[in-house]
């Protein structure tokens, strides 16, 4: 793989690590936290679109977003 594209990769990587972190750390079992963490999720695969990474772009936050999602309900179920 030719090195530009090794840079993209890491790259959205790099941004996709900072949403999750984001989100898990303010993380709040609200409508509006997770309103906007759909449409966070959306804007990033969004600014791929048209690019090799686009499809993987999308599952990569998608990825994430059941990801903060699982550890929500484990939470919530551990209180019951």
């Amino acid at each position: 793989m030719e090195q530009e594209k090794m840079k993209a990769y890491y790259q959205m990587w790099s941004e996709a690590w900072k949403y999750f972190r984001k989100w898990a750390i303010d993380f709040k079992d609200t409508d509006d936290f997770w309103k906007q963490l759909v449409y966070e999720a959306e804007s990033f695969g969004a600014k791929y679109k048209g690019t090799d990474l686009e499809k993987f772009a999308y599952r990569i936050a998608s990825d994430i977003a059941e990801e903060i999602e699982r550890v929500a309900l484990e939470r919530h179920e551990g209180k019951k």
